[in-house]
């Protein structure tokens, strides 16, 4: 099975989709530079250590190919681009870049590499739009009929490491949603709304979110409200999270990572901070 690479432009971010083991691989990197634009990438790449195995993915018949889908979340760009990287370099695919008619704001591609999520805050379309990953070419089908899969105004969104379940962060600073996906369709069917609250005074900036591939946890980054860190397991967002703060009332987190060992990394506008979570989903710094 090939690789696929889903991005929009707001922060710098590596994840990995795909390869022909029966185990999917991921990893996700963030790098924010404070008042420039960067990108997300989820890179579609494999190897050891911080790559990470999750799911049991499976393969797409004739998926020989890797891919990488752009997107910029500027007011101007209502588009999809589609790169082959098969060669080592970027070549457009067929058809691209797609048109979505609407702005988007966050992608994410399930493991198993069939279906690429884009979600929108557009006058007149905000929600979620799926689209279907043609295994031999990388070409976008949107699916649906063209419909919402679901209404939500979305700041960032995460797909759980079995491949069964979207998980969103809403911009309205206080809910957490989770759907589950129809693995022939693609479709969503709403799970579950988990409701949090932060620290009275502090600046709730919803900004990313991640499900480890541990299964084990589903972490928020809030900006200068610092990072929420809930339990997580077989679809169910336990609501008791754990609070992290950023350190700092003039620091934020704005993106973050998480590896197969649990250990979680964020991009904070003071710099890299890693952090490993017990069982328990508590943070401890790690030093240097």
């Amino acid at each position: 099975m090939g690789r696929f690479i889903a991005a929009t432009i707001e922060y710098v971010v590596w994840a990995v989709y795909g390869g022909k083991m029966k185990r999917s691989l991921r990893r996700v990197v963030h790098c924010v530079r404070p008042g420039a634009l960067a990108a997300v990438l989820l890179l579609a790449v494999g190897c050891d250590g911080f790559f990470v195995k999750e799911g049991t993915g499976g393969t797409v018949p004739g998926n020989t190919g890797s891919y990488a889908y752009v997107s910029n979340p500027a007011a101007s760009s209502t588009s999809l681009a589609a790169y082959s990287l098969t060669t080592g370099t970027l070549a457009p695919v067929a058809g691209s870049p797609f048109p979505l008619g609407f702005v988007p704001g966050a992608l994410s591609v399930t493991p198993a590499n069939t279906f690429l999520y884009a979600a929108t805050n557009s006058v007149g379309f905000t929600g979620i739009y799926a689209y279907t990953i043609a295994p031999s070419t990388g070409a976008l089908t949107l699916a649906n009929g063209g419909k919402l899969v679901a209404t939500r105004t979305v700041a960032a969104m995460d797909i759980s490491p079995d491949g069964k379940y979207l998980v969103v962060l809403n911009l309205d600073g206080s809910t957490l949603n989770e759907y589950s996906i129809d693995p022939l369709t693609g479709l969503l069917t709403f799970a579950s709304t988990v409701t949090y609250a932060t620290p009275t005074g502090t600046v709730v900036t919803p900004s990313a979110v991640k499900v480890a591939p541990s299964g084990a946890f589903v972490v928020c980054a809030l900006g200068t409200a610092g990072d929420l860190i809930f339990p997580y397991n077989a679809g169910t967002i336990n609501p008791s999270f754990v609070s992290l703060a950023t350190g700092s009332n003039s620091s934020g987190d704005y993106s973050l990572a998480l590896d197969n060992n649990n250990f979680l990394y964020i991009a904070r506008t003071t710099g890299l901070a890693v952090y490993s979570l017990s069982t328990a989903g508590v943070p401890t710094a790690v030093v240097g």
